[in-house]
């Protein structure tokens, strides 16, 4: 795309598929473009020329297909102008919406396609198609997100004017999920605290493993008193920059705490999680949670299904009952946005909202580049229809540090 935006003959460009609905997995990579009058064979000869080109799928003088260095299918397709609010919201998708959208055309008279919005008794002259928001209002809709184009009540929604305004990445002030050297992480306290101000932002939330997960170097009582002075000489000695003492605490096979109370009273915040016992049942998983809940110290449950993308599935839960929990107990859920993780799905987000249980996007981060990967969490916030309200990471300090202290 970089390089794409450096050519002068191109008009406009965007992602669009999979991609441009920030889906947590894709296949190929869609891209759109319009060009200057007549220059769609010279764009499309230089795309396939770029030297990380491994070879050329398939090309013509207005689309290519062409497979990078990396193995990744990139597909080029240039458009009229007229037409590419049309064609964008045609090859974004997804196929169900895109169904659902040209079936309300075709009861009010029209016909949909990539060139255009057309009158089923007149199909030669466009009546929309320029852009994205005309080709919804041509049809009595809202412009809808991509990202929430799935055919789940969006339409409805845009009929009725109802759709949510959607979280976005310059919303987050911090970061709920960030281990240090502590336990199993790679940089100091100082230096996530520096990584987090050049990131523009304004607190950030330390979560160590807990003593008893030897395998990530879990953090001893006494290291955790060491860790607690620390931060509060920081915070004393600085103030570009405000930190959190929180844990990442397991959540044990009785549902006890990896902590106990007169430790995670002290702690700024709590997040629990389960690290042991995948294979135990539903009804046990799901127990353990809940128990854990019943703690006024615990302010959010952390990956809450378990899975690992492509590499391991969820444990047995019933998250109806771990939703119902956490709006029992006022307890956030976490989008981790860690890219193997994206745990909570944006399914399970979209009732969480719909429940008024808030969630926390922590980077899980274990090194200074994680901290870059909050945005992802974003991404599936907006693919649950999670608004600026729905995410404790948009607070501000002062009202974030009252928010964790509701239960207490």
């Amino acid at each position: 795309m970089g390089q794409l935006k450096k050519y002068k003959e191109i008009r406009a460009i965007s992602y669009a598929g999979s991609l441009r609905r920030k889906l947590e997995t894709i296949g190929d990579i869609d891209i759109l473009c319009t060009v200057e009058k007549d220059k769609e064979t010279l764009v499309i000869d230089k795309f396939i020329h770029l030297p990380e080109v491994d070879r050329v799928l398939a090309h013509g003088s207005t689309k290519a297909s062409i497979m990078t260095d990396e193995n990744i299918q990139i597909d080029l397709r240039a458009v009229h102008p007229e037409s590419y609010g049309a064609a964008l919201q045609y090859f974004t998708g997804s196929k169900n919406h895109n169904v659902a959208i040209r079936e309300i055309a075709v009861k009010k008279g029209y016909t949909i396609n990539e060139y255009g919005v057309y009158s089923l008794k007149n199909k030669t002259t466009s009546i929309a198609g320029k852009t994205e928001a005309e080709v919804y209002n041509s049809i009595g809709l809202q412009y809808i997100p991509p990202e929430i184009r799935e055919n789940r009540g969006e339409i409805e929604a845009a009929k009725n004017k109802t759709l949510p305004v959607l979280v976005q990445v310059k919303d987050m002030l911090g970061d709920t999920h960030i281990h240090t050297d502590f336990s199993d992480g790679a940089n100091t306290i100082d230096q996530m605290a520096e990584k987090a101000i050049e990131l523009g932002w304004e607190w950030i939330i330390l979560c160590d493993h807990s003593q008893s997960l030897k395998i990530a170097n879990g953090v001893s009582i006494k290291d955790m008193r060491k860790k607690l002075d620390i931060i509060h000489n920081y915070n004393a000695k600085y103030s570009d920059i405000n930190i959190l003492c929180g844990s990442e605490v397991d959540i044990l096979s009785d549902g006890s705490l990896d902590y106990p109370d007169e430790v995670l009273r002290d702690l700024d915040y709590v997040t629990v999680s389960i690290h042991t016992g995948f294979k135990e049942t539903e009804e046990q998983i799901t127990g353990r949670i809940l128990k854990s809940f019943e703690n006024k110290y615990v302010n959010t449950l952390s990956h809450p299904t378990g899975r690992i993308i492509r590499r391991r599935d969820s444990y047995a839960i019933n998250m109806e009952k771990v939703l119902e929990g956490a709006r029992q107990y006022g307890v956030f859920l976490e989008i981790n946005a860690f890219p193997e993780r994206l745990d909570l799905t944006d399914i399970y987000c979209k009732k969480a909202g719909e429940m008024g249980i808030r969630m926390a996007i922590g980077s899980d981060a274990h090194n200074l580049n994680h901290m870059e990967y909050v945005p992802y969490g974003v991404y599936v916030a907006q693919r649950g229809w999670l608004e600026k309200k729905d995410i404790i990471n948009t607070l501000h300090f002062n009202e974030l540090a009252k928010a964790l202290k509701k239960r207490r």
